[in-house]
């Protein structure tokens, strides 16, 4: 995974590139939450997250 300002993408395989079409999860203020596949718009009908403490 590469975090690249507040999105955290999938690499490409067997490269420690970022794959701009798979943002995974983003960050919001303490926590990680999901994006709406294909986009890095927070998720809000998915888990509700992680907080970071």
């Amino acid at each position: 995974m590469v975090i690249d300002k507040n999105v955290i993408y999938k690499t490409i395989p067997n490269t420690p590139y970022k794959d701009p079409t798979e943002p995974i999860m983003v960050i919001e203020k303490n926590g990680i939450y999901p994006t709406i596949p294909g986009t890095t718009l927070r998720d809000y009908s998915e888990m509700p997250g992680f907080v970071i403490e």
